[in-house]
């Protein structure tokens, strides 16, 4: 397996694991006419929201980021290597070799223990390569995030204004001009150009 569909697989976990923990209930905006979205969220696209308001929201529903996991330890890492049923069959059958190695005074001396060392080399090798992969995809998954807007124009109490994208909450009314990151999920309500090129 490449580092690269590693890191694939690590991104759509971490997706998964992050709306399996969401109330997806709420999450029906895209469903809704511009209209019943704009009433939903109680937004006025003249004037946004007020700072009072922006503020109980904020409270409401946390700043506007990803969770951030909690590093994990190396220990750890090698103990998440060792939870699968397979490589823990093959560490049995790795003990149960050894064992009957050391007890069977054969000739075969050194011979007898070459299986379980070959069956332990792959399983610490197996290790090293899943715990370096699993380092990788999150140094890609901290790099996206450091990719989300940091900035945005926003408008509070009537006023266009530029805020910390982790202070956007439901019923901003952002602007988002050529070359500006997209900071949040928003809904398109209005576009102000001759052209969009979406892609």
């Amino acid at each position: 397996m490449s580092g690269t569909k590693e890191a694939d697989d690590k991104k759509a976990e971490l997706v998964s694991k992050l709306l399996r923990e969401k109330d997806l209930s709420q999450f029906v905006h895209h469903k809704l006419t511009t209209q019943e979205s704009i009433q939903k969220l109680g937004a006025d696209m003249k004037k946004g929201l007020t700072s009072a308001e922006h503020q109980k929201r904020l409270q409401e529903h946390g700043p506007n980021e990803l969770d951030k996991e909690e590093d994990k330890s190396l220990w750890e890492r090698i103990k998440e290597q060792f939870e699968d049923q397979l490589v823990q069959i093959l560490l049995g059958s790795a003990t149960i070799t050894f064992i009957f190695a050391c007890m069977d005074s054969g000739d075969e001396g050194f011979a007898a223990f070459v299986e379980p060392f070959v069956i332990m080399t792959i399983l610490i090798l197996n290790a090293i390569v899943a715990i370096w992969q699993d380092s990788n995809a999150d140094s890609a998954l901290e790099a996206l995030m450091d990719l989300q807007a940091q900035k945005c124009t926003v408008m509070r109490d009537g006023e266009w204004m530029t805020d910390e994208a982790v202070n956007l909450v439901p019923g901003d009314v952002v602007k988002v001009a050529t070359g500006d990151c997209v900071p949040a999920d928003l809904r398109v309500v209005e576009i102000q150009s001759i052209s969009l090129n979406a892609g």
